[in-house]
């Protein structure tokens, strides 16, 4: 999934959850009202939509409190992930 695709998908849920259309990209989760709850809701329907693996916790959201940083950490993380699993593939480890 690209970038642009995955920002909106995600700003869709935390619309969802905030009960906030005027949501953007770079909104600091804690400063428009974001707590634990509505953290574990967000983080649960990522990984119901398959943005995110199941193994992602809501830390995510305490180190990239925006959209925008979020979707950035997501990806570079799926990227080394991606990458890790060719080198494996490619050395025969797999």
């Amino acid at each position: 999934m690209d970038a642009k695709k995955l920002e909106i998908s995600i700003m869709d849920i935390w619309k969802d959850v905030f009960g906030n259309s005027n949501i953007g990209v770079k909104d600091n989760f804690f400063l428009i009202g974001g707590d634990s709850l509505k953290a574990i809701k967000i983080i649960r329907l990522m990984q119901k939509e398959k943005l995110i693996a199941e193994d992602v916790s809501m830390s995510i959201i305490y180190s990239a409190p925006t959209i925008e940083i979020m979707v950035k950490k997501i990806l570079s993380e799926h990227n080394s992930s991606t990458k890790s699993s060719q080198n494996k593939f490619e050395e025969g480890v797999l």
